[in-house]
């Protein structure tokens, strides 16, 4: 699946994007860019590259996601040691993630394999996105997807465009587009307003 812009499931995994144009999404979507000159917001993306971890173990996903599509898997593993070793995080190169992944603290962070992820996810520490243990899969994601900090989305569910899964839940069912769950095990709290693309409107 590549893309899908329904309200029931919208779903963008850059499949159709070049290494350089899914890096230039995610460095926006972590370095937002309010009006400043280009060349004053092109130092602050570089000042912020060379002191953030997070943004630097974007960075590198995005290489060790490229160089596993180009079959170099030992290199691409590498990367993915640089991850841990350099920002806490541990996120498989076979993962797909959309444009504009935005890793706002990356200390144990985990997403696994087969995990399909759309545009724009928030993701903040400590959230897994991978195996229940079941042998059932992993997730799907749609755009606009929050993973607050400490939540855990598993097995081979579906969470909906613009779904938030709250700090410290656990999500094992799959979560309606909009729908905030919260809990062990989550539960839909509340649905917010989204767009056609996932976006949250409220």
């Amino acid at each position: 699946m590549t893309e899908t812009t329904t309200v029931a499931f919208s779903f963008n995994d850059g499949a159709n994007m070049g290494l350089l144009g899914l890096i230039r999404a995610d460095i926006e979507g972590m370095v937002i860019d309010s009006g400043r000159p280009r060349l004053r917001y092109a130092v602050e993306v570089l000042v912020k590259t060379l002191l953030y971890p997070r943004i630097r173990c974007v960075l590198l996903f995005r290489l060790s996601q490229w160089m596993w599509r180009k079959r170099l898997s030992p290199i691409a593993y590498w990367m993915m040691a640089l991850e841990l070793k350099i920002a806490g995080a541990e996120i498989h190169p076979a993962a797909q993630i959309g444009p504009g992944f935005c890793l706002v603290h990356s200390n144990g962070v985990v997403i696994g394999d087969r995990a399909r992820i759309g545009a724009h996810f928030i993701c903040f520490q400590g959230v897994t996105v991978g195996d229940s243990g079941k042998d059932d899969g992993q997730p799907l994601l749609g755009n606009w997807v929050t993973a607050s900090a400490g939540a855990k989305i598993l097995g081979g569910i579906e969470v909906g465009a613009g779904a938030i899964v709250g700090a410290n839940s656990v999500a094992l069912r799959s979560i309606p587009p909009g729908g905030v769950a919260v809990g062990a095990p989550a539960r839909v709290a509340r649905t917010r307003t989204i767009d056609p693309e996932g976006k949250p409107l409220d």
